[in-house]
């Protein structure tokens, strides 16, 4: 199947991106989807933003911290000032390599832009707790219970 889906390109798939994507969440491929990624970038219609995010995401699931955080910091960069994806995304990263303090700050961002983002709600809840801010991190559990209690399956 995966063999068939990487010699497969209909007529509408324009960007290897198309090809990173369907590959990203095979931990085998991810080296062929970080490859994708960093190719489309040039050619892609959206700038480099959709790839560097993307890129940042894969290396994360292969173990790449470091560079997944240089990838999403870019891409918060070249947000303009309103971060959301990436800053939700490189927080995750920062709270699974233990910068806790760096991830509420990144949680904190993407709330700023998007008040309603129950995943960032959630997980700088998990952040303020392992900083060893219970009371900060019962404070974002109610919040994260008043707008649903539920993550969007797009941010998880």
């Amino acid at each position: 199947m995966v063999a068939r889906l990487q010699s497969f390109t209909p007529p509408w798939m324009q960007h290897q991106a198309f090809r990173g994507f369907s590959l990203r969440n095979q931990l085998q491929y991810l080296q062929s989807a970080i490859s994708d990624f960093t190719a489309d970038m040039p050619n892609s219609s959206f700038g480099p933003l959709s790839g560097l995010l993307n890129r940042g995401r894969a290396k994360h699931r292969l173990g790449d911290s470091v560079g997944a955080i240089d990838d999403l910091t870019e891409t918060m960069r070249l947000e303009h000032g309103r971060p959301v994806y990436a800053a939700l995304f490189r927080g995750r990263v920062r709270l699974d390599v233990g910068d806790y303090e760096g991830a509420i700050t990144d949680f904190t961002s993407a709330i700023e832009v998007i008040p309603g983002l129950t995943n960032a709600y959630r997980h700088r809840a998990e952040a303020k707790a392992l900083a060893g801010d219970r009371e900060g991190a019962e404070i974002d559990l109610r919040s994260y219970d008043r707008l649903g209690g539920y993550d969007l399956p797009a941010y998880k």
